[in-house]
């Protein structure tokens, strides 16, 4: 072969190498579940995970049921002979995407209530503040839910609602599939740890947000509480301490803790970054991981059968 035909080749072949080199790249990536990230809409609630997906990645699945919901499908009201609990909260209750259906709070919940006719909700989604989660109850009630539980986790506290004008600006937050997985690859995961762009973040677990106003804060809370009752269910709240067992309105905290002894309602608080184990219960330094999870599960099945008596 002269040294002619080699370069004229090599200029027909490099081009096939780097298409083939690149269907392939898409293909890994799709059988990952990249090109395929879950979607929200616009909704009452500020947004909302958008009804009816089932979603892979990374061996992990995430079910949206027809409700909204995550979890598998239910009804509107329960089955005849049910209790239902509905667990009302953001990222900490979602669980991410980054664990699957089985291990989020409410799932493990529901295995380590056993065969009892008791059924778990999760209205949940990222970034939600407390105000998301008013407005959800308020569109969409409670389900027929015996008992309603709120999660709070130290971020909430100073957290003010989160707009659907974040849709699709935040990369963890869009309304239509990408056009490919590695374009979703590159811009959402690659171009951020090369810092060509900012990293997108979850709103209920930063410090970048404004400080919302105390009083909204409390006014909120006791509002949930408020529609929850008048829709003939119970109410308590799950508080949820981040791996930094610190937080920016420690004064916040004691004060809603004080507002709900006076009120008798239950607070639960799984304080996992205290425990010796912390560093393998977290997935990062908001979220539980399925071990912390399933603590977390297991500290709220003795209060919710005593609320549910």
């Amino acid at each position: 072969m002269t040294t002619q035909s080699f370069k004229a080749r090599l200029r027909w072949s490099l081009p096939l190498v780097l298409v083939a080199g690149l269907g392939g790249a898409e293909l890994a990536g799709r059988a990952l579940g990249f090109g395929r990230p879950l979607l929200y809409r616009a909704a009452a609630s500020g947004y909302e995970p958008t009804p009816g997906q089932s979603v892979h990645r990374l061996n992990n699945h995430v079910t949206i049921n027809d409700m909204g919901m995550r979890g598998p499908a239910t009804g509107a009201t329960p089955r005849p002979g049910t209790k239902r609990v509905l667990l009302l909260g953001d990222s900490v209750a979602f669980g991410t995407t980054m664990t699957d259906d089985a291990k989020t709070i409410p799932a493990l919940t529901q295995a380590a209530l056993g065969p009892r006719p008791i059924e778990m909700l999760n209205a949940s989604a990222g970034g939600w503040a407390l105000e998301n989660e008013r407005r959800w109850l308020g569109a969409h009630g409670a389900f027929g839910a015996d008992l309603v539980v709120l999660e709070v986790n130290q971020s909430d506290l100073t957290q003010g609602f989160a707009p659907a004008s974040m849709l699709d600006v935040n990369a963890n937050f869009p309304s239509r599939n990408p056009p490919g997985a590695l374009y979703e690859i590159v811009t959402r995961y690659l171009a951020p740890r090369l810092h060509l762009t900012k990293a997108a973040f979850d709103p209920g677990s930063t410090a970048e947000n404004d400080i919302a106003p105390e009083a909204e804060i409390q006014a909120t809370v006791q509002s949930i509480r408020a529609m929850t009752m008048a829709s003939g269910a119970k109410f308590m709240i799950l508080y949820w301490d981040m791996r930094d067992p610190t937080t920016t309105a420690p004064d916040r905290r004691e004060r809603l803790f004080a507002w709900a002894r006076a009120n008798g309602v239950v607070v639960v608080r799984p304080q996992l970054a205290q425990r010796p184990d912390a560093d393998k219960l977290f997935i990062d330094a908001a979220h539980p991981n399925a071990t912390g999870n399933a603590l977390i599960a297991k500290a709220l099945v003795g209060p919710m059968l005593e609320q549910l008596r």
